[in-house]
């Protein structure tokens, strides 16, 4: 569960400050909960990045209004996408292993956004940070 309050409350101090703050990645349920929010808000400025088109789990890159955030930079700066090959899909199951497979390498899951798998490839968007682990 995510704290709706204290993202606004991020978002507000941000662009009080002229600054620049980023949510995790949220579920697509979460990310509505958290656009209503913000766009009721005339004092923050926000954009939705999710490394992909059509992504379903996103972050909040949020600043001043004025600052005008760039999507296309926000989401080059916000968001990394990986690419894992030769990925055995015959063995995965019905069940995404990514869960289970990204945590047991240390990487936490709010820092994950899609995972698509295509042939023998993982097409993942990640924080920039996890492409540096």
């Amino acid at each position: 569960s995510i704290d709706i309050d204290d993202i606004e409350s991020t978002a507000l101090r941000a662009s009080e400050n002229w600054d620049t703050a980023v949510t995790p990645f949220l579920n697509q349920e979460n990310s509505k909960l958290v656009a209503e929010r913000l766009a009721s808000r005339a004092d923050v400025g926000y954009v939705q990045v999710g490394g992909l088109p059509s992504s379903l789990r996103t972050r909040f890159v949020m600043s001043n209004p004025d600052l005008e955030i760039d999507a296309v930079v926000a989401e080059a700066e916000y968001c990394v996408l990986l690419c894992v090959d030769n990925i055995n899909t015959a063995s995965m199951g019905k069940q995404s292993p990514w869960p289970h497979v990204l945590t047991k390498i240390g990487v936490e899951l709010e820092n994950v956004g899609d995972v698509v798998v295509e042939d023998e490839k993982a097409y993942m968007a990640v924080v920039p940070g996890v492409a540096k682990q």
